[in-house]
């Protein structure tokens, strides 16, 4: 039972983190029309949420959940390869996203 939840909570958190980058790739086409002065107004008063947030969600998945649930499935052949892909790939987008 404690695996299911943790799979759960680990889920909803990677749907959480995955959409707030959506959300900024959605928005990116009406963005790239604003005058300098309203694209700073905008990400400065409307996106507190996603950088303090979304950023606490973000790394809690990265660095906390996603690890865990890959221990936790260890012994499971096919979950913990599957499992240790998507840990991997979130770490990468993590190391790729702070690079830029």
């Amino acid at each position: 039972m404690f695996l299911r939840t943790w799979r759960f909570i680990t889920l909803i958190l990677a749907a959480l983190t995955m959409g707030t980058a959506y959300a900024h790739i959605l928005e990116l086409p009406a963005k790239m029309n604003y005058d300098a002065t309203l694209w700073t107004t905008i990400n400065q008063s409307l996106y507190w949420g996603f950088g303090h947030v979304g950023g606490l969600i973000e790394g809690i998945t990265v660095f906390l959940a996603a690890p865990i649930l890959t221990f936790l499935v260890r012994k499971r052949r096919p979950s913990f390869q599957w499992t240790l892909a998507g840990t991997i790939c979130f770490a990468l987008a993590e190391i790729l996203q702070h690079s830029q």
